[in-house]
């Protein structure tokens, strides 16, 4: 439970009242781990000096696509285009459909592509007292989701290292959303 060993992050406020500040980059060493100060929910979490590893905003995980047959994976060989919607030939597709489900992860979708990297659940049968202890929401049916990692000011205990978010698609905006530069 990543929330319980590092910090809550910010998760407990309401919708956009908290962006936090609260001194993480002086009271957590160059490349270190804790929180800021103030009140653990509504202080940043910080990990190997990565600052909101989880909450205060959604981070876009670029080369992913959830549609109803598979999930759509950038080519492992970096031959693939990234865009929000994966062309034919740029990714790999899983063999398993994406489930529909939203819940606390329970089991991980293990195949031999990239998938394996993604922690991406085949099962939400858990809690946030057990298994993965973190929330992932399911791809939306009909729909291309895009993955959003981390969730916002008022993610709560379903938030930490392992919480994913594969319901939306790429043309909606909200101030909650962000990126960081990551590659899968």
């Amino acid at each position: 439970d990543s929330q319980s060993l590092i910090g809550r992050g910010i998760v407990d406020a309401g919708a956009g009242s908290n962006t936090g500040a609260d001194s993480a980059d002086t009271n957590v060493g160059v490349n270190g781990t804790g929180t800021g100060t103030g009140t653990n929910g509504l202080t940043p979490a910080v990990w190997r000096g990565i600052e909101n590893p989880w909450g205060n905003y959604y981070q876009f995980i670029d080369g992913y696509n959830a549609v109803d047959a598979a999930y759509h994976i950038i080519n492992r060989d970096g031959s693939g285009t990234f865009q929000d919607t994966l062309a034919a030939g740029d990714y790999e597709a899983s063999s398993a459909a994406p489930i529909t489900a939203d819940g606390y992860q329970s089991n991980i979708l293990y195949e031999d592509n990239q998938m394996k990297l993604l922690l991406i659940p085949n099962a939400v049968a858990g809690a946030f007292t057990s298994h993965l202890y973190d929330k992932f929401y399911a791809h939306n049916a009909g729909e291309t989701n895009i993955l959003l990692f981390s969730s916002d000011w008022d993610g709560a205990d379903g938030v930490g290292v392992a919480f994913l978010d594969s319901r939306s698609v790429a043309s909606v905006v909200f101030t909650h959303f962000g990126g960081r530069l990551e590659f899968v």
